[in-house]
């Protein structure tokens, strides 16, 4: 068990990347595909550091992040009169530092409880002990639902330095590989989020108190069936379903200012103004980054129709 939790903590996995070109050029390639910040709403990206003594990347996607996603650290050197650039994948150092000294805390917190409620005279339900492994078994759970979300990213990662140190010619800057299965998870992310907002919003307008107005049970079961279509044209990456997207980033924002105007008619209009403001801010970066999987949609239209053509 411990020497799973160890591996599960600071496995690191080596790499190496053989160059066709010089240490200046590899340096000068590689860079031209990865990104010092990783800015961008609607493209993932390799973002990191890269200079001949110290390449950091790892993968980022937008509007997603994920603290155990694995690093690539390394450096470039000459072998046998060819460049090599050589590192390993590994969690980041402060993310492993932190779960760390969380787990252990989380370990003596529960040894402490359940110590001290053994010794006290009211008696302890058999079940406790069990209950409390629940607080470092709850972190281990994390960790690895983490990894496996960034189950990709070392071959993504390994992917776009192959190509920009092996693929001769002119390299287009901040444009990496092509990612078609990350998409399609990212798709499908929606999909089941918008498919939890719909059971959600079905259970409010089922369990919605009576005294509410009838129109707060008509819009419940509305974004109840709007969720669900969605959800499902989403899954099977249908265009209609890219435009309905903005009908929910719409409704996503018009309601809640509808909510804190009846709500909040009493405070100062500058905090409702405030709150408008940030709300915008908001849904504008996820519409950003929902316009740019507008391809997903249109290339599966056109593979559709090209299979439809050639039956």
């Amino acid at each position: 068990m411990l020497h799973w939790l160890k591996n599960l903590l600071f496995e690191s996995t080596p790499a190496e990347f053989r160059s066709d070109y010089s240490i200046a050029e590899s340096v000068q390639r590689l860079a031209a595909v990865t990104s010092r910040w990783g800015l961008s709403l609607n493209q993932t990206q390799a973002v990191g550091k890269v200079s001949p003594d110290k390449v950091r990347l790892q993968r980022v996607i937008p509007m997603v992040r994920n603290s155990f996603n694995p690093f690539f650290t390394g450096h470039f050197e000459t072998r046998d009169g060819r460049t090599v650039l050589t590192g390993h994948f590994a969690m980041s150092v402060y993310t492993r530092i932190f779960m760390v000294i969380w787990l252990a805390m989380a370990t003596l917190f529960t040894v402490a409880f359940v110590a001290g409620d053994l010794r006290s005279a009211n008696g302890t339900p058999a079940s406790l002990p069990l209950f409390g492994l629940l607080f470092p078994a709850g972190g281990i759970g994390f960790i690895v639902l983490a990894k496996w979300f960034a189950r990709n990213d070392v071959a993504w990662l390994s992917d776009v330095m192959t190509r920009a140190l092996t693929t001769p010619g002119d390299i287009t800057p901040q444009k990496p590989s092509a990612d078609p299965a990350g998409a399609s998870e990212e798709l499908k992310g929606v999909a089941l989020f918008l498919a939890a907002a719909a059971i959600f919003s079905g259970v409010a307008a089922v369990n919605a108190p009576q005294t509410l107005p009838t129109r707060w049970h008509t819009m419940y079961v509305a974004f109840a069936i709007l969720d669900l279509v969605l959800a499902i044209g989403v899954w099977y990456r249908r265009p209609w379903a890219w435009w309905g997207g903005f009908i929910v980033l719409a409704a996503t924002m018009i309601a809640p200012l509808v909510t804190l105007h009846a709500a909040t008619r009493q405070l100062p209009l500058l905090f409702q103004a405030a709150f408008a403001v940030c709300l915008l801010l908001v849904v504008g970066s996820w519409g950003a980054w929902w316009y740019g999987k507008r391809q997903l949609f249109l290339r599966n239209t056109r593979a559709n129709g090209q299979r439809d053509g050639k039956t």
